[in-house]
């Protein structure tokens, strides 16, 4: 188990500001026209897993920050709660292989729904058409070691409302990640 809890002193706008500047202007919100030195964003994180027969493992996590100050790192997430299963390739002769499966469910606090209905954007999300709906993402994929210094990921992901927004998706995210490694010893 381990427990996260962080805080941010940054250059940020917050949410609230943008909406009442908006207002008093008539313009669409823009989070970065409130920006202000030392601005706080904090939260809090929670990433429990365990073992429950050899090499299968089961893991979960939960995700909470204040949801009021700007985002502009990782993603765009006020809460989530994710849970999942991940099998080591013992089984099927592939000991450095590893197959998982996973579900995420994420959202955004109510100040951060309404600037993005009003037409404000943050860092990675926002067309003015925001219909809310909590993300949920689900998710599988196989890593497989080719060689001593090559492993290569094959990820399926399905989401369900991608960006909060209801009148978006579902969509289906295939990827293939290469991860090479010099120097092992």
């Amino acid at each position: 188990m381990r427990i996260l809890s962080y805080q941010n002193h940054a250059d940020m706008g917050t949410y609230a500001d943008a909406i009442k500047l908006a207002e008093q202007t008539g313009t669409k919100p823009d989070v970065t026209a409130t920006r202000r030195v030392g601005n706080l964003k904090y939260g809090f994180g929670l990433n429990v897993e365990q073992v429950i027969a050899k090499g299968i493992g089961v893991f979960g996590r939960l995700g909470w920050n204040d949801g009021k100050t700007e985002s502009f790192a990782f993603t765009a997430i006020d809460h989530l709660a994710e849970t999942g299963v991940s099998f080591d390739g013992a089984r099927w002769h592939r000991p450095h292989d590893t197959a998982a499966t996973a579900v995420t469910f994420s959202g955004l606090s109510t100040v951060h729904q309404q600037y993005l209905a009003m037409g404000g954007a943050d860092f990675l999300i926002g067309d003015g058409a925001l219909r809310y709906g909590l993300e949920t993402i689900s998710e599988t994929y196989y890593s497989a070691r080719l060689v001593d210094w090559l492993t290569a990921t094959l990820d399926l992901q399905h989401i369900n409302n991608p960006a909060y927004n209801r009148d978006r998706g579902p969509v289906w995210v295939g990827t293939l990640r290469l991860h090479m490694e010099f120097g092992r010893k």
